[in-house]
């Protein structure tokens, strides 16, 4: 069984934020619904490590390695689920590994074929017909971007490359007897199904020297000639397929890349929203709008909340108002995290937890704050890469969620900080422009009241949901007033008491909608997707 890794995690209550020290926490697998069976760890020696954890006086519990790749920790009624990066990125690092050893076997059997003459060498080329099992294995977006640039590579490599050129030759006279002086391993479509001719290796791996049932290179062997020109397997869930890599395996081209900047009519079916605590997951918990709304619709919804963030930083992770970057020495240190000794619209928060996947200077990583003030940008492959000072950082989600339905719900801290108004709607807009599709399907939320707000800040509540308004009214949802209405009530299946009917004359969102001065609960949750639900329907986008 598979180990996974997972890093320390701070233990906070998600409601007030204070951090709560000496907590019990139990991790269970993710499908393990009744939290029956607690899961054996260990901490990162392998030794066994007790289950529950314990949170130090610091209100850490410990890195721990789980036999899951994603899990859930349970503590204090609350339960979440975390993923193991770490353990999906070291099965990402075996795989390649492995691939670079096919590689060099393929290499190993061309090298003992017989040697070709340069006849031989134009025949094979010929009816290898590389160029089209390369299409076979790329997007055609990749291809349609690096058409001028792909067949001097080709020829360049197939021209530098003997273990290429051998290998299409040797297919070209296979009627001659092609043998492997150490193992001879001929197929034939008997053994191995959908091949019709192929050379293995002593040790039955398959070589780039595989024809299928069609005449065709297989796809195995496609793949491999594909790899030796530079396009490379990246994981799934990266949003990318296929990838144009340089020397040190930094991606300058992909499929996601390549439509990124491209604009379709509308946006696709699924949805991502961006926000504070209002959308965060970690405050709403189990009950999450997000996730309701997710199962009224049907789609994917990506929920891009993080709590206590203002407008500002909101946009800086959707990607609208991309971080400006400048790292110590204009260089990464290679063996860890770097500092950023500058940043322009930042997009993370202090948390020992979170950080932001994104691109800087081309350089795949993430940017992560893990005490106030100490910002750091990590590889994903570390090395020593020059980061140019002032370089932009492209959110990865941002990017990869352009073309949805989206939801705003910001400016609740903005209250707090009474931030000028006319910066709270600059960020709002550039969130919206950045998205691909020219028919924007955007929801913007009014803001809502807080039970503690004093008299300045309900005047600048007041002005600034004005402002909002008049800014956005096509994409406008007054969503805290609705709360107060008999229809929100009806939405979530309660009945507003008289202390409800209170907080409405107020102006307050009513107690039964609220964990605290501010957010919402369960039936807030409910009555919230109901909504929002009920607006897309209203607007024509379900």
């Amino acid at each position: 069984m598979a180990d996974y890794t997972f890093e320390s995690e701070l233990v906070a209550d998600p409601y007030s934020f204070d951090r709560a020290a000496n907590a019990s926490i139990t991790v269970y697998d993710v499908a393990d619904e009744n939290e029956t069976t607690p899961l054996a760890l260990k901490d990162m020696q392998g030794l066994p490590l007790a289950n529950p954890l314990t949170s130090s006086a610091e209100a850490f519990v410990p890195a721990f390695i789980a036999p899951s790749p994603e899990v859930k920790m349970v503590g204090g009624g609350l339960r979440v689920p975390r993923a193991s990066f770490k353990g999906v990125r070291e099965e990402a690092a075996a795989l390649k590994v492995a691939a670079q050893e096919a590689a060099a076997d393929a290499a190993e059997s061309a090298l003992n074929a017989q040697a070709p003459t340069d006849a031989q060498v134009d025949a094979g080329i010929a009816r290898a017909n590389i160029p089209a099992h390369v299409a076979a294995v790329v997007p055609d977006a990749v291809l349609a971007s690096a058409q001028t640039q792909v067949p001097p590579l080709v020829a360049a490599a197939l021209a530098d490359e003997p273990a290429v050129t051998g290998a299409a030759a040797a297919l070209a006279q296979s009627d001659a007897g092609l043998v492997r002086t150490q193992d001879s391993r001929l197929l034939d479509s008997g053994d191995v199904p959908g091949v019709l001719f192929g050379v293995v290796g002593s040790d039955d791996k398959q070589t780039a020297l595989m024809l299928g049932l069609d005449g065709e290179l297989t796809p195995t062997a496609a793949a491999r000639v594909g790899k030796s020109l530079g396009v490379q397997d990246i994981a799934l869930d990266s949003g990318e397929q296929y990838v144009v890599v340089n020397e040190k395996d930094q991606v300058i081209f992909s499929d996601v890349t390549a439509q990124a900047g491209a604009t379709s009519a509308f946006p696709v079916a699924d949805w991502a929203h961006w926000g504070d605590s209002m959308t965060d997951n970690a405050v709403t918990g189990a009950n999450a709008w997000v996730t309701k709304l997710a199962a009224l619709t049907g789609r994917n919804h990506f929920n891009g909340g993080w709590y206590q963030q203002t407008a500002a930083q909101i946009s800086a992770r959707q990607g609208g108002q991309p971080s400006i970057v400048t790292v110590a020495g204009n260089v990464t240190s290679g063996t860890g995290p770097t500092t950023v000794t500058s940043i322009v619209n930042k997009p993370v928060l202090p948390d020992g937890v979170r950080s932001v996947p994104g691109t800087l200077a081309g350089v795949r990583g993430i940017l992560k704050e893990p005490t106030d003030g100490n910002v750091q940008f990590t590889p994903d492959i570390l090395g020593v890469y020059p980061i140019q000072a002032k370089s932009v950082f492209t959110p990865t989600n941002g990017k990869n969620y352009r073309d949805r339905t989206v939801t705003i719900w910001s400016g609740r801290n903005d209250v707090t900080y009474t931030t000028p108004i006319t910066l709270v709607l600059a960020s709002i807009r550039a969130a919206i422009d950045y998205l691909s599709p020219n028919v924007k399907r955007v929801i913007v939320m009014e803001v809502v009241p807080a039970q503690w707000d004093n008299a300045g800040q309900k005047a600048y509540l007041a002005a600034l949901n004005a402002a909002i308004k008049a800014a956005f009214p096509e994409f406008w949802l007054d969503i805290a007033t609705w709360l107060r209405t008999p229809a929100a009530a009806a939405a979530a299946g309660i009945a507003f008491t008289a202390e409800d009917n209170t907080d409405i004359e107020n102006g307050l969102t009513p107690t039964s909608f609220r964990i605290d001065s501010t957010h919402i609960n369960a039936a807030g949750c409910t009555a919230v997707a109901a909504r929002v639900y009920q607006e897309a329907q209203n607007r024509g986008w379900l």
